[in-house]
């Protein structure tokens, strides 16, 4: 079960109360640069396997593609992802944020390769 799946055919069922419990939670997301490329190649390869299997509830293929081209642009860019690290180190002055650009860089890099070993690996069926 994928949690975003299990909210979005909760709220499709009618249902539309939650609770917050007011507890903090620590996320470690990854403890290095290595493992941080290892899980955003899991997510995009489990993002196609599960697609191909139909599993998946939420409706991914409506997003809007505008935001992955203007994450694209500004990753390119760099100077947006400047802006964005001042505004949120401003907002809390937290080191993770000096990782924000290299993070956009390698999650742009990582879901192209993979996106694209994928693509070939589908249509390549000759």
């Amino acid at each position: 079960m994928f949690d975003i799946d299990v909210v979005y055919e909760l709220v499709r069922q009618g249902y539309n109360k939650f609770a917050k419990v007011k507890i903090g939670i620590v996320h470690t997301f990854s403890d290095s640069i290595s493992n941080f490329i290892k899980k955003q190649t899991r997510r995009i390869r489990d993002y196609a396997y599960y697609k191909k299997l139909g599993l998946r509830k939420y409706p991914w293929s409506s997003i809007n593609k505008k935001n992955l081209l203007k994450f694209t642009i500004y990753t390119v860019l760099v100077i947006p992802l400047l802006i964005q690290v001042i505004k949120g180190f401003t907002k809390k002055s937290d080191v993770a944020w000096l990782f924000h650009i290299l993070a956009c860089w390698l999650t742009l890099i990582t879901y192209t390769k993979n996106y694209l070993k994928l693509r070939w690996l589908i249509f390549d069926k000759t």
